[in-house]
């Protein structure tokens, strides 16, 4: 009797058809094609130090008028067709405060119905509106654009978690519109109490 071969790692030969495992994205068994998007879909960036572009800073002499998810310096009006994140359906634009008090307007975005038919059991991340009205809107390190000092060290702020100030811009649309729409009842104050705090008790 012929014994079974052995393999190294996961049998793919006992799936259906269509449940290949992914990595990088979802296989749609409809279609029968790798969808390739990546699982953070801008919900996820933003949260750990970013690099500084001085390949950009250094050749622009206005400074930034705002900077996206990726902690990039963007020089214009802040619009939602501008982020990296083609796929989203909610986007901010925030006041933020680095440790050294230095402001940064950023932005973030977040997709969730227009992939629920990708991912239609993700139901891990928040939106943009509850993390508003909540408080809990965050950026995670802020963009890394403070002066570097004159021994060429950037600021320690640059790995340090941001504090969240204003709303400027909520912007959202739907899985089956292109449009944006803004929502003014979002921009709104979502200073921490810590820091209403601190900012009461140095008036």
């Amino acid at each position: 009797m012929r014994s079974s071969p052995r393999t190294s790692g996961s049998d793919t030969r006992s799936r259906p058809r269509g449940t290949k495992m992914r990595k990088w994205g979802k296989w749609d068994s409809h279609h029968s094609l790798l969808l390739v998007v990546p699982f953070f879909c801008g919900d996820k960036l933003g949260r750990f130090m970013h690099s500084h572009y001085s390949d950009i800073l250094n050749r622009v002499a206005e400074p930034p008028t705002w900077w996206d998810e990726n902690g990039v310096p963007r020089y214009g009006p802040f619009t939602p067709e501008l982020l990296p994140n083609i796929y989203s359906d909610e986007a901010v634009l925030f006041r933020i405060e680095c440790a050294c008090l230095r402001i940064y307007d950023v932005a973030r975005s977040h997709t969730k119905g227009r992939l629920l038919r990708l991912f239609p059991d993700d139901h891990s991340n928040t939106s943009l509106a509850s993390a508003i009205q909540t408080k809990m809107l965050d950026y995670g390190d802020p963009p890394n654009g403070c002066p570097v000092d004159s021994e060429g060290y950037v600021c320690a702020g640059a790995s340090m978690s941001s504090t969240p100030r204003l709303v400027l811009q909520y912007w959202h649309r739907t899985r089956y519109s292109s449009a944006w729409i803004r929502d003014p009842s979002l921009e709104i104050d979502i200073t921490p109490d810590w820091r209403c705090d601190e900012l009461s008790q140095s008036s």
